[in-house]
């Protein structure tokens, strides 16, 4: 059985993520060039993703991913920047699970001094919530208090909780049987320990039977 590898605490994404996407590939890409341009007898040796499988599915899928050189990879990076623990079973083969909030797009395998994108896009599919709503908090991008909204189709036990970009638990703000119809939530921004929550992105995660509903928040200093 592989062993678990843990990244390392990711740094607080800004507002303007999306927009920043495609620079911090360029980003990446340049420091590949350079790491694979370095002195003579360095270790040049960068992972190679030859493909992975399956090739879609929802948050919680466990990615098969093979190439070569993996024994080097630090952290998985999914699309949107949100990292995921991986097991790693031999340099030529790892597994890592879709973290919620990932969005579609290449997986990066990323090293020290660079990385490695999958060849093709792993299309993230979000199982439909027949008649579930859940608004994008407000304000976004914003300060606390944040309103949360949601609306039921039927009264159902559900959970709603503020997750970090590594899907830890930083705070549960409902758990239990809410009536139909519309809902609201506040968080006050601090975690479970009444701590100020550290600007950066946040994910809102609406748990029930039915599925899994998330969305984004940017919390600001």
């Amino acid at each position: 059985m592989g062993a678990l590898h843990r990244h390392p605490p990711a740094p607080a994404p800004g507002a303007l993520r999306r927009r920043l996407r495609d620079a911090r590939r360029a980003a990446l890409l340049g420091a590949i060039l350079i790491f694979a341009s370095g002195p003579a007898g360095a270790d040049t040796a960068l992972p190679v993703v030859n493909g992975f499988t399956p090739p879609e599915g929802p948050p919680g899928t466990i990615v098969k991913i093979a190439g070569e050189h993996f024994d080097q990879v630090l952290w998985v990076e999914f699309e949107g920047g949100l990292r995921s623990d991986f097991r790693l079973f031999s340099s030529n083969m790892l597994k890592v699970e879709v973290p919620a909030g990932a969005e579609s797009g290449p997986i990066l395998l990323r090293t020290e001094t660079g990385g490695a994108w999958t060849p093709s896009a792993f299309r993230v599919i979000t199982p439909p919530v027949g008649g579930l709503a859940l608004a994008p908090p407000y304000p976004n991008p914003g300060a606390a208090p944040f309103r949360l909204r949601l609306n039921l189709p039927a009264a159902r036990r559900v959970q709603l909780d503020v997750l970090d970009v590594r899907g830890r638990r930083v705070r549960r703000l409902l758990d239990g049987v809410l009536e139909r119809g519309p809902q609201q939530a506040l968080w006050d921004g601090r975690d479970a320990a009444g701590l100020r929550a550290a600007p950066g992105l946040y994910l809102v995660m609406l748990r029930l039977e039915e599925g899994i509903v998330t969305r984004r928040l940017v919390v600001l200093d």
